[in-house]
């Protein structure tokens, strides 16, 4: 799994960020069938620090943004239903 974020301090406390996840499983078995997914999804985040120190921060954080996932066979003549029940298209996601 790929997880960069990217982001900008509004305040002394509050940050806007940009997230970003990428992740695939490989070794995956669908109805019996070798097979692997992808997904991918971008979240815009709000985040506010109560407590900023060296050693410890607690924070509250909200985001809300859209991602995709798609199981497949290894082999594509042997994609079933199974797969296309699993992927689940465009989906609205919450942190």
């Amino acid at each position: 799994m790929i997880k960069p974020s990217i982001g900008y301090f509004i305040s002394e406390k509050t940050s806007i960020d940009l997230n970003f996840s990428y992740a695939t499983l490989n070794d995956l078995t669908v109805g019996n069938i070798d097979s692997y997914y992808n997904s991918y999804a971008f979240i815009p985040t709000f985040r506010n620090n109560f407590v900023n120190k060296e050693k410890l921060r607690v924070f509250a954080e909200f985001g809300f943004g859209l991602g995709t996932i798609k199981y497949d066979a290894d082999n594509s003549s042997l994609r079933n239903s199974e797969h296309e029940n699993l992927s689940g298209g465009i989906s609205i996601l919450n942190i």
